[in-house]
């Protein structure tokens, strides 16, 4: 008798079989993976080359750029300073935001402190409810907006980018605090500062060549459970020592990671900024340094409006504080340093 062969596969033929799939998709995923983060990228191009818009669309209406920070009330006998607007907030109209623009309070600060007998966290807290788009890239991490609780009913609007303060450290308070004596009050050598708007005139190294906004993401396994946000440029202690928001410098290499603890400054006024440049340990703050979640670097917009994807390899200059090499990336955060440098 004629014996017919069983249709199907064998064992050994299936296990063949699922070894191949398993091994395609091993080597599919990686290619998927780095073409959805590449559309992420461009979409975070996209996102600062609105804001790069909406920063000249401001210029062209007040014929200067926006302060860093708009500062409600001065300082106090006990050292304190009050919450301030920043020129994210400024630019809101220019970004199709104008509903939100028109709900914020300017007599008060964006937070907290009692301002005629109301509490601003309260009173400002509609206005910055809503998430900005435009101010968040899609790599970063999701951060709910939070508020601190009845009592101050704080809102902490998320972002992805910071302006730039340029490379004077002018948040933590070596020099002690109120009036001219805190650090807060010294005027970097940004594109912005406390208090402070510029015009074109007054970007002397040319707006081709000097950065104005630098993503500002959260980092990987951040044990902060707010980081960043945009309505406030601001500085806090937290576990891995001061923090800061809505702005950074480049003081550090572009996705350094947290450093704690976080290195010290000097009480010299010649000797600070030496501490803050030139100083190895602070090539690696992250937390006051510009960062992302991209691979490899992160985007800038330019004063031109264009957006450059800057490396973490790029110059740094020297860790000599004789020589005092600034370095390409620390050169092109400056508004009027009149540094030469060669490409980036």
């Amino acid at each position: 008798m004629r014996h017919r062969r069983a249709l199907g596969f064998t064992l050994i033929e299936l296990l063949v079989v699922i070894a191949i799939i398993g091994v395609l998709i091993a080597l599919l995923l990686p290619a998927v993976q780095a073409a959805r983060e590449a559309a992420r990228r461009s979409q975070c191009t996209n996102n600062m080359k609105q804001i790069g818009l909406a920063l000249h669309n401001y210029e062209s209406n007040y014929r200067r750029f926006p302060q860093g920070s708009v500062q409600y009330g001065g300082w106090d006998t006990a050292c304190a300073y009050p919450f301030r607007h920043s020129a994210f907030t400024m630019l809101l109209p220019y970004m199709e935001m104008q509903s939100m623009y028109d709900q914020i309070n300017f007599d008060m600060p964006p937070t907290s402190p009692f301002v005629g007998g109301a509490l601003a966290g309260v009173a400002q807290s509609t206005a910055f409810a809503a998430k900005v788009a435009g101010y968040i890239c899609p790599s970063d991490s999701d951060q709910q907006q939070q508020n601190t609780g009845a009592a101050n009913f704080n809102q902490y609007s998320q972002s992805s980018y910071a302006m730039n303060f340029g490379t004077q450290d002018n948040s933590r308070w070596w020099w002690g605090c109120g009036g001219n004596g805190g650090l807060t009050d010294i005027e970097g050598d940004g594109a912005f500062s406390w208090r402070v708007s510029y015009a074109i005139k007054n970007i002397t190294d040319g707006t081709s060549k000097t950065i104005f906004f630098g993503e500002f993401s959260r980092f990987v396994n951040d044990p902060e459970p707010l980081m960043n946000w945009w309505n406030r440029p601001a500085w806090f202690g937290s576990v891995a020592g001061t923090r800061v928001e809505g702005y950074a410098y480049t003081v550090g290499r572009i996705n350094s990671g947290i450093k704690s603890p976080e290195p010290g400054g000097t009480t010299s006024p010649t000797g600070w900024i030496d501490s803050w440049l030139y100083d190895p340990n602070h090539k690696d703050v992250g937390q006051f340094s510009f960062h992302s979640m991209h691979p490899g670097g992160a985007n800038f917009l330019f004063g031109d409006g264009s957006v450059q994807y800057l490396n973490t390899s790029i110059d740094m200059g020297t860790s000599d504080p004789v020589n005092r090499a600034l370095g390409v990336y620390r050169a092109l955060s400056t508004r009027s340093g009149n540094e030469v440098y060669g490409a980036f």
